[in-house]
């Protein structure tokens, strides 16, 4: 049990936290990574099942979305079309894509985020490929 003291300051604590404002940032930033990701999933969606099934899994193991998140955090010091800027944001996840896709080749890895790689699962020439593909879906 906690003394009283203790006790206090942690009704106190509790009272400034439910007082603190909420930080409009934090859902601008959520809401642009949501519409970032909608538009990623797009774009990416091929009409081939199995090279979906391939490809899926290195496009949406969890990764962290930092990239798009610097872009839009930088997006801040000036004026950005929001369109424009959601482009971007895939841009560089596309990139910072292709090259783990192509590392993966380079270091003979087995596994990336806990899955297999395209390199493991279907070979150097697919993880090549795949690789260039997401470059030029970069480069577009």
């Amino acid at each position: 049990m906690l003394n009283q003291s203790a006790q206090d300051n942690r009704i106190k604590t509790e009272t400034e936290a439910k007082e603190l404002p909420q930080n409009p940032l934090i859902y601008e930033l959520a809401d642009a990574l949501s519409k970032m990701e909608a538009a990623f999933v797009d774009l990416v969606r091929l009409e081939d099942p199995d090279l979906n099934a391939l490809l899926n899994p290195v496009i949406f193991s969890g990764g962290k979305r930092l990239r798009p998140l610097l872009v839009w955090l930088s997006a801040g010091f000036g004026q950005a079309d929001p369109e424009k800027l959601r482009a971007l944001m895939m841009a560089v996840e596309l990139l910072h894509t292709a090259s783990l896709v192509h590392d993966d080749i380079l270091d003979n890895a087995d596994v990336r985020r806990s899955l297999p790689t395209v390199y493991k699962k279907r070979g150097r020439r697919a993880a090549v490929h795949s690789g260039d593909y997401f470059l030029t879906l970069y480069a577009s």
